[in-house]
């Protein structure tokens, strides 16, 4: 009977683990959506014009203008009781400058819109998360995958996550590159939040120890890719 009371214990303290570290991401994605809106839509407003995304040739070969038209215009329609979506359809005629179309994009959208821009750009934003566009794509990707499973109330405790984000040599010191866990997801969110010294180093970082510290009894993790000093790992110095 014991041995059944702390399995039982040990699965309900992993359940609420799970559920409280979903807010916890959910938090941080949110706020990489938000920074990502703002440095794209600048840099894209700045180089092609207010309602440059509307024009094809802006993109890559690899873009889809039809899909991504469609999108857009469902966006619209879905946020059509939205006051300022109600006042650029009554006083701009429905066209939406790019800071204001951002605010309707996904983060699906925000990734997919990115990863489909001309290289010279995609270097030129990723300047302005200090890395390369070869891995931020894969960051805005990972972390598109990483929301919709928060979202849906996915499971994130012992996952190998299907996404992969490219990280830069570094990280061979806190965990193996190969390693699809969660450790990794948290590392890419670390590069990602703009804000690094603020909201993620005394916030988010500062949280998450607090919730692994108040389950340690019952987490492994190692099945996580958790290093021994993976605080460290975490906070910007």
């Amino acid at each position: 009977m014991k041995l059944l009371r702390t399995s039982f214990s040990s699965i309900a303290s992993i359940y609420t683990f799970d559920q409280d570290l979903r807010g916890i991401l959910i938090k941080a994605v949110s706020e990489v959506e938000l920074s990502a809106k703002s440095i794209i839509a600048y840099y894209h407003g700045h180089r092609y014009g207010s309602l440059g995304y509307l024009n094809a040739d802006s993109y890559n070969e690899m873009h889809d203008h039809e899909r991504f038209t469609k999108q857009f215009d469902d966006a619209v329609h879905n946020n059509k009781n939205a006051l300022f979506v109600k006042h650029h359809m009554r006083v701009y005629g429905g066209q939406f400058p790019i800071w204001v179309a951002t605010e309707l994009f996904t983060m699906g959208m925000i990734s997919l819109f990115y990863a489909d821009l001309p290289t010279d750009d995609r270097r030129a934003i990723a300047k302005e998360f200090d890395t390369d566009y070869t891995y931020l794509e894969t960051w805005l990707h990972a972390s598109t995958v990483l929301r919709n499973l928060c979202a849906h109330y996915g499971r994130l405790y012992n996952v190998r996550f299907h996404q992969n984000p490219r990280l830069p040599r570094e990280y061979s010191k806190y965990a193996n590159m190969n390693e699809r866990t969660l450790f990794k997801q948290l590392y890419m969110l670390k590069l990602l939040h703009t804000n690094h010294r603020g909201e993620w180093d005394n916030s988010i970082v500062p949280t998450l120890y607090a919730l692994v510290d108040s389950h340690s009894g019952h987490l492994d993790l190692n099945t996580m890719g958790f290093p021994e000093n993976w605080e460290d790992a975490l906070i910007w110095k």
